[in-house]
């Protein structure tokens, strides 16, 4: 943030501390995706491949199981590529990207310095709840579908509102709309925010003949298009059917989704982050913006409604998955940048009101980080023996299909409330990792022994 100072005055040390606190954070949070490892339905992936090859294996999964033809086009190719033992490295670049494309994105639509948005990203990824970061983050079959859509998105709107050549402007366009087709392909609930939240950013544009409204309706076309064929697959209405989620028991669970803690969370969340927009602008004192006040006032409840109203895209999912912490990545990442947008528009002056406001502020702030750091940097501690127990898994796996072992017994992972664990073995053979692994090696059931002798596992039947 734009510190000013002279010397080496507390001040001035204060701006050298802090983008190193970010690349810190930063790092820490790429490190773990270096540690992490393969688990849950990548093996299922890789048993489709492996029996069908992957042009036969989308085929099927579209007929059977799902329309998200981007996340499965990619998780079957990394099946072949980098499994079991490269998956990290896509998490890893994965990460990197997020990463740059956040702070690229926040750079450009709060227009500060570079060194503010690097706080800005860094503050969010401690802010992140710890459901949110384990499962977004670290597990590949929900890195691909929820990240990398993201990540894309974050670029073209750092990028948007730089004009090219006249001749050039139909490439671009006809890029967006390809780019944005693929995107949708990731993951409904996120197509959907895209379609209301850009729907909105083009309605507030005041030029409609300016090349930045036109590429606004390309994105709109091309998420719409990829929208579209998604929903249009033989599997979604498959799963409809097969899980019996019928209209009525769609709606109940979407109800009790609603209700759920994690969900929920999203008050809280919002509520931080205004108390952090409120606080960086009342101490940094950023020029003003210009945004419509109505904009400003209503993007926040737009996004909480649609990030709502997106369930219902989800409505052929298990019950007990239907709210994974995944599913909230998007609406934080939106709540935030609305909250500093909000916070730009506030005017703050030496009363009593707003120096109470700035205290509360200032509590919320510093609150919330607490546990995020306590995570991080304990997983940090955790995640090499962590990986190194999942490859032992995989290996003793691999020893028993050569063997021709039917069922064998394996290492319990340690620690499994930590960031990384996210959908790893359990005690249960009939839990959907341990089939998915043992389907994977041709074998009948595998166990985790004492599952839970760190803590019970979150997501134990």
């Amino acid at each position: 943030m734009a510190i000013s100072g002279a010397g080496r005055t507390p001040v001035h040390i204060l701006g050298i501390a802090l983008p190193l606190l970010c690349l810190i954070v930063i790092g820490s949070h790429i490190l773990l995706g270096y540690w992490s490892f393969p688990q849950g339905d990548i093996f299922w992936y890789g048993r489709l491949v492996n029996e069908e090859g992957i042009g036969n294996a989308l085929a099927d999964i579209r007929q059977t199981w799902s329309g998200r033809f981007s996340t499965y086009s990619l998780s079957c190719l990394l099946a072949v590529l980098a499994f079991p033992y490269a998956t990290n490295l896509f998490i890893v670049a994965s990460l990197f990207i997020f990463i740059i494309s956040l702070t690229l994105a926040l750079w450009r639509i709060d227009a500060l310095s570079f060194k503010a948005a690097l706080f800005d990203t860094a503050f969010f990824l401690l802010s992140l709840p710890k459901i949110v970061k384990r499962e977004a983050f670290y597990w590949l079959d929900a890195n691909i579908p929820y990240v990398v859509p993201l990540s894309l998105s974050g670029l073209v709107i750092a990028f948007i509102d730089r004009s090219v050549a006249a001749k050039c402007e139909r490439w671009v366009l006809g890029s967006l709309l390809l780019l944005f087709i693929i995107i949708a392909g990731f993951n409904e609930p996120f197509s959907f925010l895209l379609l209301v939240v850009g729907g909105v950013c083009a309605f507030a544009t005041q030029e409609r003949r300016s090349f930045i409204f036109r590429r606004l309706l390309a994105m709109l076309a091309g998420t719409a298009t990829g929208l579209w064929a998604d929903m249009l697959a033989p599997g979604n209405y498959h799963r409809i059917y097969l899980h019996k989620r019928y209209i009525p028991s769609a709606a109940s669970s979407i109800a009790e989704a609603l209700g759920d803690m994690h969900f929920s969370g999203l008050l809280f969340f919002l509520l931080a982050m205004l108390a952090y927009g409120i606080l960086r602008n009342y101490l940094y004192r950023p020029p003003a913006i210009r945004i419509r006040k109505t904009l400003a006032i209503g993007f926040l409840p737009v996004v909480f409604a649609t990030s709502c109203g997106s369930l219902f895209l989800l409505a052929y999912e298990y019950k007990g998955f239907l709210i994974g912490g995944r599913l909230l990545l998007a609406p934080c990442l939106l709540i935030f940048i609305g909250a500093l947008l909000v916070s730009r528009r506030m005017v703050f002056q030496p009363s009593i009101l707003h120096k109470i406001t700035v205290s509360i502020a200032l509590v919320l702030v510093m609150m919330l980080p607490n546990q995020s750091i306590y995570d991080l940097f304990s997983t940090l501690q955790q995640a090499p023996h962590q990986r190194r127990t999942a490859l032992q898994q995989i290996e003793a796996a691999r020893q028993a299909q050569q063997k021709g072992d039917r069922a064998f017994t394996v290492e319990a992972m340690p620690y499994p409330d930590s960031l990384l664990c996210s959908r790893t073995l359990t005690s249960d053979p009939a839990f959907f990792t341990n089939e998915m692994m043992a389907h994977y090696f041709g074998l009948k059931e595998i166990r985790a022994i004492d599952a839970t002798r760190a803590g019970a596992h979150p997501y134990t039947p």
